[in-house]
């Protein structure tokens, strides 16, 4: 206010002089006695333009000039007009509205190029134009600000900020390299907070590893990470299902000194609450120890990790710990407890149902989802059908898949079998008009049972060909429809109504339904026998996945059979699995056959593939030989898996050991006895038993025979034994002496003598 009361004083003092000075040039023009000449020299040209000239000097200052001067950049001598100081506070203030338009907008940024003359300023501007996505303008004033003012972290940060509002995270991340290179090791170089707002932005944006790359860069230059950082980070492997990297943040957050705050706790439990239950819900109990109390977003979560997993008991205990706190479950945590215990007491979710609509809560997708499984369970269809109908009324509740789903499976349980053919074309209807519905909601969300239910409704409706395009649209999607739905579209093809299947399509029917009644091998060979009586010829496919998968040995080992004689060449997998197939139907020398025919082949560990096959196939091979009672060939397949380059398991192991005792080979059994436990592993008793060395005792006595140094742990249960069971205390003072030469090192005489 000062500057501009003294400049209006000036102004009137100037007015007060001009005035004098009219007065007085009237007076002297006028004087009847003046000296002579003066109206001459009044209007002389020379001498009006001094009186002139001499005017400008005390006239008021011209508008709008601003007396005292104002510097650009730092720099003196330069002036700033009071009409462009108002003209840059007006474009402020129209680039701060919300209201404006984009057109607006980019004129308003480009006219503030070169006008802004503070940092504070740029943040407001750029901030608003990183949000509003005019990234070009955006980039040009940061450079303007570089070029004039230099780089400032804070204005860096509210464009990485924006940046992360609208999902454009590789610009965040091009702005930080940019701030880095431009700062070069000064004040202004990224900090804490620059790095937390770049790895929130590509935590929104699912990008895990870019948001530990940044994490890794933060800690490489010397900064210390704080619990926003673990927890934008955090945040990241929840998108991505990168559980275990969450947790090893939250132990790495923990082990630098950091306690943690309720949302880093609440990131670690989000990230884990669907990929581990029960360590999310671990984890709430760490954070309740450590002394955090949890709000409603720690409820959710956790309940939604009891509703994954199926962990009814912990959901009711935590929905009761919130109301004996004094707190009133939201509508989703009821839904979470619906949800989890509908897997395994749908008791209690219906009881949990009843109580929420008691408190006037709307119920979500996930509550209604659940009661209708729970009432599925206790087989009460007409129920499901109720809720559904509920759901359906309630204003705004989306209908989800599930729900749909449960309602398609409620209208064909509830068909029976003495049901007319009019009830049964009418629930059909129904399923029809539920799949239609579902699929304009959830364009790639019906599963395979809706693909098959609903072909089976058409073909009750006489309408096998919509079946027939229903299940080709379930396997162009990826899906396996039911071995039950293609029989019954197969059967209605006989009677349908709305046009005949082609060969091909008749085809794919029966190869559908036989891999749809997998792993059920009995129905998927009879509908294969079915589809060559048609005249059908399956592909070499279909065998080997019914030997595979099948749950019944005479099938898969007749499916083989079949397989070698069609002269198709399977797959090793499907060696493997015939060969297990025939030791479990007592057929082991078809076995061993095999198992050479693939040795000699080179098809048990081919270079660069896993070694899994071997495993598998000298599992098979020693189990094989343990039927057989051949000892000897358990020794040579245990050389070939070891000649390949395979590590023996404790499985191997026990199966050559009971190879060896059905070949009344007790030694060699304990021999490899001593091998498996030389290689670290802990026999199973029955091996022990087998092997007649039940007693620890025995097992010393053993190791001793065969030159073994006996491990100080078996010393020690032998010790205990000899003591307490046989009563043999010299025994056991020579057991004590061997456990003290297995901790020292020493033979007997050196201990004797240190004695």
């Amino acid at each position: 206010m000062a500057p501009l009361a003294g400049e209006a004083l000036s102004r009137r003092h100037s007015c007060i002089g001009l005035s004098v000075l009219g007065v007085w040039l009237a007076w002297w023009l006028a004087e009847p006695g003046g000296p002579a000449g003066n109206a001459a020299l009044a209007f002389s040209p020379v001498y009006s333009a001094k009186v002139l000239k001499a005017m400008q000097k005390v006239r008021a200052p011209r508008k709008g000039r601003i007396p005292r001067k104002r510097t650009l950049d730092g720099k003196p001598g330069r002036t700033m007009t009071a009409s462009k100081a108002g003209r840059k506070a007006f474009l402020m203030k129209r680039i701060g509205d919300p209201k404006i338009k984009v057109s607006e907008l980019q004129q308003v940024a480009k006219e503030l190029l070169g006008m802004i003359t503070d940092h504070r300023d740029f943040s407001i501007a750029i901030g608003v134009l990183s949000r509003r996505r005019q990234h070009d303008l955006m980039f040009k004033m940061i450079d303007d600000m570089d070029e004039r003012l230099g780089p400032n972290v804070v204005t860096y940060s509210v464009a990485i900020k924006g940046l992360s509002g609208s999902g454009h995270w590789a610009l965040g991340t091009q702005l930080l390299k940019q701030l880095d290179d431009r700062a070069k090791g000064g004040p202004d170089s990224p900090n804490v907070i620059t790095y937390n707002t770049v790895i929130t932005a590509l935590a929104r944006a699912k990008q895990w590893e870019g948001a530990l790359g940044v994490l890794e860069e933060l800690t490489s230059r010397q900064l210390n990470p704080t619990e926003s950082t673990y927890s934008a980070a955090m945040t990241a492997c929840r998108g991505a299902q990168q559980w275990r990297t969450a947790l090893g943040l939250n132990e790495d957050m923990l082990n630098s000194g950091l306690r943690g705050n309720l949302l880093t706790w609440t990131c670690l439990i989000q990230a884990m609450e669907s990929a581990e239950p029960v360590l999310a819900v671990r984890s709430y109990g760490r954070m309740k120890r450590a002394g955090f109390q949890a709000d409603e977003q720690v409820y959710d979560a956790v309940l939604r990790a009891c509703a994954a997993g199926g962990l009814w008991k912990r959901a009711i205990f935590i929905i009761n710990s919130m109301i004996q706190a004094g707190l009133t479950p939201s509508a989703s945590a009821y839904g979470s407890a619906i949800a989890a215990c509908s897997s395994g007491e749908g008791r209690r979710s219906i009881d949990l149902f009843a109580e929420m609509l008691s408190k006037d809560l709307s119920p979500t997708p996930a509550a209604y989802v659940g009661v209708m499984t729970a009432y599925e369970k206790e087989e009460d269809f007409e129920m499901v059908l109720k809720t559904f109908e509920d759901m359906k009324a309630q204003p705004g509740c989306r209908l989800t898949y599930a729900a749909f789903a449960a309602a398609m499976r409620a209208h064909a349980s509830l068909q029976q079998p003495e049901d007319s053919d009019t009830q049964r074309r009418g629930a059909a209807r129904k399923q029809l008009t539920l799949f239609d519905q579902m699929s304009a909601r959830h364009r790639t969300q019906p599963d395979a049972e809706c693909h098959s239910l609903a072909a089976q409704a058409h073909a009750t409706c006489y309408e096998a060909m919509k079946g027939v395009r229903v299940l080709e649209q379930a396997i162009k999607n990826e899906l396996t429809p039911s071995g039950v739905a293609c029989q019954n579209v197969l059967d209605g093809l006989e009677n349908s109504r709305d046009g005949e299947a082609s060969e091909d399509q008749y085809k794919m029917l029966y190869e559908a339904g036989i891999r749809g009644y997998l792993p059920d091998g009995e129905q998927s060979a009879r509908l294969l026998k079915q589809m060559t009586e048609a005249g059908y010829s399956a592909c070499q496919d279909i065998y080997e996945r019914i030997v595979r998968e099948s749950n019944s040995p005479e099938v898969a080992t007749a499916t083989y059979e079949d397989l070698k004689v069609l002269q198709m060449e399977a797959a090793p997998e499907t060696e493997v699995a015939a060969m297990s197939a025939f030791v479990d139907q007592a057929t082991w020398a078809r076995a061993l056959e095999i198992f050479e025919d693939l040795r000699v082949k080179g098809s048990l560990a081919p270079k660069g593939r896993s070694l899994d096959l071997l495993d598998a196939a000298g599992l098979a091979a020693l189990r094989a030989c343990a039927a057989g009672g051949k000892c000897q060939e358990a020794l040579n397949v245990i050389e070939q898996l070891r000649f390949r380059g395979l590590v023996l398991s404790p499985a191997l192991y026990e199966a050559a050991i009971a190879a060896a005792i059905g070949g009344f080979q007790l030694e060699t059994a304990k021999d490899l006895l001593f091998k498996m436990k030389g290689a670290g592993y802990e026999p199973s008793p029955a091996v022990l038993k087998s092997c007649q060395l039940e007693s620890y005792v025995e097992q010393v006595q053993e190791a001793e025979r065969q030159g073994v140094l006996p491990e100080e742990a078996m010393l020690e249960k032998a010790i205990r034994e000899a003591k307490k069971e046989v009563g043999d205390l010299e025994m056991a003072r020579d057991l004590t002496l061997q456990l003290r030469i297995a901790k020292t090192g020493v033979d007997e005489q050196r201990w004797n003598r240190l004695k």
